[in-house]
């Protein structure tokens, strides 16, 4: 009987142990979850600046093709140098 009663403790041991692991597989799951969301919504917005600077690429390409001169002319290359350096500080930013 002692022996039933030593068994049956060390069953009851095995199911608290149990129970602590699912519960903490439970938490880091739950903090799995919230990473996935956030790398998520991380991928979102790099996707949404990638096509930024692609449309500002082919818009400054298009500028440039157009040759436009006159008195614009260096206004225009003042703005399409600030979207060369942005769009050149973004691609660094990715590459990290």
């Amino acid at each position: 009987m002692e022996e039933n009663n030593a068994r049956i403790a060390q069953i009851k041991q095995e199911i608290k142990s149990l129970v602590s692991r699912y519960s903490k597989l439970r938490q880091e799951h739950g903090a799995l979850l919230e990473k996935n969301a956030e790398l998520a919504r991380l991928l979102t917005e790099r996707d949404k600046k990638i096509e930024d600077i692609q449309n500002k690429n082919i818009n400054l390409q298009l500028s440039r093709a157009l040759g436009k001169s006159g008195t614009g002319e260096t206004d225009l290359k003042h703005r399409l140098d600030e979207y060369i350096l942005e769009i050149e500080a973004a691609i660094a930013h990715l590459k990290d």
